[in-house]
Order: structure tokens, then C-alpha cells, then sequence
């Protein structure tokens, strides 16, 4: 973890010493399947269940530095996968936080939890939903992150539950968007990155 962590340093991703602190605590070899253990330190994306994959940390820590997140936050993560990034959340909003985690697949939100209930304090912050996330949690939110390409425009209630001065980040074509709500919404667009589908 340690060399991992002075890649992403040195790549310019890792730069709050909280998600510093996330990565330490939250192992991600404890969210790879035991054949891909080996390479769970690796900055790169590994496969887990249904043609998924656990997202590669550059890309994970990036969309996590852009969302500035704080503790007591409620935050949607859409696509929870193998729940490394659902536990990584977790962590970052504190005790006082929520983490809504969406998850389509039967078979990875059993995996999802199982892999974060090794963290039972992380895990206790989470609220599992097992649908798409073009469904709306019913409640507002001060930041949704994806993890998985949107082809068209996003779900209408990514916009409109979220909070004053929030932030929604999420892939699209090949390139990661990051939206803030301050009145009207704002865009940035970081082109050369790669996703899987969203559904």
C-alpha cells in the first residue's frame, strides 16, 4: 500500500492526507477476489463479478479529491461494485455521515456487503440500495459519485435532490464530469478515462 500510496503522490491524484488516511485504513485487498490479491496494490482496474471491475485508485482518488467531501456529508455512490469505494466513503463523511450505495447486480451487492461488513463501523454508515441508479434515494444529498459511464444526460434527480454548493461527479464518453450546484449548475471536464456502462 505504502508504494501505492507514493504513486499517487507522485501522479498528482493524492493530495488530502484524509483520503491518505481512507487508503491506510480501508485495505483494498480486503475487495479483490482471491485470485487478483497479488494485485491489489496495483494502480490498475481488476475484474470482480459480472464482466465488472474494481476501479483502478488513480481514478478512484481523483473523483474523490474533486467531490471535497466532509464529514457528516450525505453521499449517493452509484455502482457499488465489490464496495471499496462504498467503504472508502464511508469513511471519508465520519460517524455523523450517510452513504447511499447502489448497487443493480444481486450478486455484487452481496459482495459489496460482505466486503464492507469487515469494517462494521464503515459498514453501519451505509444504507444498501439494490436497484438502478436512476432511481432516487428519497432524500437530498450533498454529493453523488458514479462509477460506471453515463452514454446520455444523468438521472433529473442527480441534479435536482442535490444540496445547495453540492457536487455530482461522474463519467461520460471517455472523460470524467464534475458538476457543483451554486444556484445554477457548473461543468469541468477531465478527458481520458475509461468505464464501464451505466445501467
Amino acid at each position: 500500500m505504502e508504494n501505492l500510496i507514493k504513486r499517487l503522490k507522485k501522479k498528482g491524484a493524492l493530495q488530502s492526507s484524509l483520503i491518505e488516511e481512507a487508503l491506510r485504513f480501508v485495505d483494498r485487498k480486503d475487495f479483490v477476489l482471491p485470485e487478483w490479491r497479488d494485485y491489489s496494490y496495483e494502480d490498475a482496474a481488476l475484474p470482480i463479478l459480472e464482466d465488472q471491475t474494481i476501479s483502478q485508485p488513480y481514478t478512484v482518488v481523483f473523483m474523490l479529491e474533486s467531490l471535497s467531501l466532509e464529514s457528516g456529508m450525505t453521499v449517493i455512490d452509484i455502482g457499488a461494485g465489490s464496495g471499496w469505494q462504498t467503504a472508502l466513503l464511508s469513511f471519508l463523511v465520519g460517524k455523523e455521515g450517510r452513504v447511499y450505495a447502489y448497487e443493480i447486480s444481486p450478486l455484487l451487492l452481496e459482495l459489496a456487503k460482505n466486503n464492507v461488513a469487515k469494517y462494521p463501523q464503515l459498514f453501519d454508515r451505509v444504507e444498501w440500495m439494490p436497484m438502478s441508479g436512476k432511481n432516487p434515494p428519497g432524500v437530498s444529498f450533498h454529493r453523488l459519485i458514479a462509477a460506471a459511464s453515463v452514454q446520455e444526460d444523468p438521472p433529473s434527480f442527480w441534479r435536482e435532490d442535490l444540496l445547495s454548493q453540492g457536487r455530482i461527479i461522474y463519467p461520460s464518453k471517455n472523460s470524467i464530469i464534475l458538476e457543483k450546484k451554486n444556484g445554477s449548475m457548473s461543468k469541468d471536464i477531465f478527458p481520458g478515462f475509461v468505464f464501464v456502462p451505466f445501467k
